[in-house]
């Protein structure tokens, strides 16, 4: 109970950062579920720390290999993580190891394996110089939320990023907006 009080109070701070803080003290005190194992998960995606996201999908793949979802969390996960190491040669052995593991846990769905396999194959000509989520401009779509809801005036993000997020933003909204007036999306 006290813990999802003090995430709530962090959440509305917006600051993302300590309710991932305070999830794994905890954990580190009591133990954690699965379910508790996946709002962390959510919350490690938050602040971009993909090592401690990486972790926690191999415990959830632990506790369930046979749910797929905690496999493409853990395949996903380790890709994210290699893309954003630090140097050219952890990223590069970090794809070497995000494609073995692939293998492995992914034997029995051959075509997720192939699409992933080819996915990794793209991503090392575009993050084995440059890692991911660096000064090059580069956010992904599926981040851009997490960098609203962590609130433009947070500590967490530096001015580039703001200044990144922002224009990333803008841009999805007037191409959504485009699909729209064109008639290409539903308004729903």
């Amino acid at each position: 109970m006290i813990p999802m009080i003090m995430l709530e109070i962090f959440e509305h701070l917006k600051r993302p950062d300590k309710a991932a803080e305070i999830i794994k003290i905890y954990f580190d005190r009591f133990g954690a579920t699965k379910e508790q194992l996946k709002i962390y998960f959510e919350k490690v995606i938050k602040i971009c720390d993909f090592d401690e996201q990486a972790k926690t999908a191999l415990k959830l793949y632990h506790l369930d290999k046979g749910d797929s979802s905690n496999m493409f969390q853990l395949c996903v996960a380790i890709f994210l993580q290699a893309a954003s190491k630090p140097s050219e040669k952890e990223r590069e052995m970090g794809f070497e190891f995000a494609s073995k593991l692939a293998e492995k846990v992914c034997a029995n769905n051959p075509e997720y394996l192939e699409m992933y396999l080819q996915q990794i194959e793209e991503a090392k000509f575009e993050y084995v110089k440059e890692p991911f989520l660096s000064k090059n401009g580069f956010i992904p779509d599926g981040f851009v939320d997490a960098f609203i809801e962590v609130s433009m005036d947070s500590p967490l993000l530096s001015p580039e990023m703001r200044e990144l997020a922002l224009k990333k933003t803008s841009e999805m909204f007037h191409s959504k907006m485009e699909a729209l007036k064109e008639g290409q999306v539903s308004a729903f």
